[in-house]
């Protein structure tokens, strides 16, 4: 079981989360890895037994790589200003962008759909916090259906899991920098942010967490697992992570 815990370097500005992961027997060398995700979070893997000034070290002797990456993030957030709600504002669905067709209407009842490649909206008050709570209902809706369907498609793919006696539960929340999660006791959690990118990114981030209830941790295990259901899984990482940033706001 990995164990995460934060620690604040003053030259980032920010807390570096560190997970401690058991050493794979498999392993040759233990490897310390570093990644940091659309929101800028740094996020360090290193085998239990590594003591934390160790991986300050690690950290600082990647700093110019570091401080690179955190610019391009820096930059990438400058490009994607703060959604808007309000008339042609454009917003993803589904990993593509669709302007909001919003007509006020009071006599009307309160209702959103996707209809000729526009976000139809009918509301009685046009305020921007009433299309916001609209939009944010219609995603949650269409999470639901879209992440059961879909992990529920992958029955065939997934032998190692015991769907008929124990599927997996399915819970769906928004989190800030995080796409998915899997616990030990085989609750998978998926971020309703999900539901704007692509389907072929909704479907690896499932098959991800669906792997993670046999490997728990991100080893060669993992890794191996993930390629036979998704071959194409580290193009489909490298587009989500590119666009995470546009779609977690």
């Amino acid at each position: 079981m990995a164990i995460a815990k934060k620690l604040c370097l003053d030259n980032y500005g920010k807390p570096i989360c560190f997970e401690r992961l058991p050493l794979h027997p498999s392993a040759k060398k233990p490897k310390i890895s570093i990644a940091i995700n659309a929101l800028g979070l740094i996020k360090v893997r290193a085998p239990s037994h590594i003591q934390d000034h160790q991986i300050i070290a690690a950290v600082n002797k990647h700093q110019n790589w570091i401080v690179q990456q955190l610019k391009k993030i820096h930059d990438r957030k400058a490009c994607y200003p703060l959604p808007v709600y309000e008339h042609e504002a454009k917003h993803f669905f589904l990993g593509q962008l669709y302007p909001l067709n919003i007509q006020e209407n009071p006599n009307k009842k309160q209702q959103i759909s996707l209809q000729s490649c526009q976000i139809q909206i009918t509301i009685r008050v046009n305020r921007p916090e009433s299309i916001a709570a609209l939009l944010n209902s219609w995603y949650r809706f269409a999470a639901i259906k879209n992440f059961s369907a879909r992990l529920y498609a992958f029955q065939k793919k997934t032998p190692w899991v015991n769907w008929l006696e124990k599927p997996p539960q399915l819970h769906i929340r928004k989190m800030k920098s995080r796409w998915g999660s899997c616990s030990n006791r085989g609750v998978i959690t998926l971020n309703q942010h999900l539901i704007k990118a692509s389907q072929e990114c909704i479907d690896y981030v499932i098959l991800h967490e669906l792997c993670h209830l046999t490997e728990a941790n991100h080893g060669p295990g993992f890794y191996k697992l993930l390629s036979q259901v998704f071959p194409d899984w580290k193009r489909v990482q490298s587009l989500l992570k590119q666009q995470g940033f546009a779609l977690l706001i």
